[in-house]
């Protein structure tokens, strides 16, 4: 009797979690709709690994219906994620390569703003010797540590700041062009930076600009509430008509604190002609660092068409509570 009633709350349990599951796969679909319901949308991994084991458990459980509703939200989710794990062709203006541009690498981090560890990121930072850095949640602690790296990265733009407004810029190359954003007008800089790949053979710079690429580097707030929503909702809105406006090829690179999985994320995406870096499809996560049951994809790296961008790649665990991302990025051939 005892092992009778087990299996009748264990039935019972099973029947609950699957309407959790259920209502949140359905919440994740309507994000466009309220900040609150596109907070469901970034966990369709766990969705669809959660109702895959609820599926056999209530088969061997003898509830056939409600395993076969949990056989739908497999496929729900599965929709959802399988295009994102399509090679994605580049277009053959990405394709063709400037001649003169070697690849530019591109590491961005956020390094999380009560982080002391900074000799361990900047051990990272040396070996990996990306040619671009973006570092985010910068605090006052890290000016002078930055300052170490003035022999590696002689341009540096640093803005200490708090959780969101702290991004610091370093460069191997001085930049044609370098100029802070405020996204939205929320009172969050980003940091935009022209380097010049157009140099003729004299290494005189072209007049009409031809090979240079703009690194965007972001950190969005974080939507933990109805107001810092609506804000990252307006920073969004206004990195899709930045790179839709701008005039080189961009290459947008740091914390959207979004994932690709957000109706909104592929509004951005579609509105700003851009496309995700690298060569191949798939979910990276970036965050929180230690738990993988609650892995998701935050930071990111966007192009415009006029970018190629090859070998994304999420790095180890540097000390903060992200991983570190890099990618190599070339302007398109005219």
């Amino acid at each position: 009797m005892f092992f009778a009633a087990l299996l009748r709350l264990l039935s019972r349990l099973a029947v609950l979690s699957l309407w959790v599951i259920v209502v949140a796969t359905a919440a994740g679909f309507a994000g466009l709709l309220w900040w609150g319901l596109d907070l469901f949308s970034h966990f369709r991994v766990q969705y669809l690994l959660a109702a895959a084991v609820l599926a056999l458990l209530l088969w061997a459980l003898g509830r056939r219906r409600s395993a076969l509703m949990a056989v739908a939200v497999v496929v729900a989710n599965l929709a959802a994620l399988v295009p994102l794990y399509m090679p994605r062709m580049q277009t053959a203006e990405a394709t063709a390569a400037a001649p003169q541009a070697r690849a530019l690498r591109v590491m961005s981090l956020n390094v999380r703003i009560r982080n002391q560890n900074v000799r361990r990121i900047f051990d990272y930072i040396r070996r990996e010797n990306p040619d671009v850095v973006v570092l985010l949640e910068v605090g006052e602690q890290w000016s002078r540590p930055l300052e170490r790296l003035a022999a590696r990265y002689p341009f540096r733009w640093v803005h200490t700041g708090d959780a969101f407004s702290g991004i610091a810029v370093l460069s191997r190359f001085a930049p044609v062009e370098s100029r802070a954003i405020d996204l939205g007008g929320v009172g969050v800089p980003s940091m935009l930076v022209t380097l010049d790949y157009g140099r003729d053979v004299a290494g005189e710079a072209r007049p009409d600009g031809a090979g240079r690429v703009s690194i965007l580097g972001v950190h969005l707030r974080a939507p933990f509430s109805a107001g810092s929503a609506h804000q990252r909702d307006r920073q969004l809105t206004a990195l899709a008509r930045v790179a839709r406006e701008h005039p080189w090829p961009l290459a947008i690179v740091g914390d959207l604190n979004i994932t690709p999985l957000s109706p909104l994320f592929a509004r951005t995406v579609r509105n700003g002609r851009l496309q995700r870096c690298g060569d191949s499809g798939g979910l990276h996560p970036t965050w929180p660092v230690g738990f993988p049951l609650l892995y998701i994809q935050i930071d990111h790296c966007l192009a415009t068409a006029s970018v190629q961008s090859e070998d994304f790649r999420v790095g180890p665990d540097v000390g903060s509570d992200h991983y570190p991302v890099t990618v190599r990025l070339r302007p398109a051939a005219e």
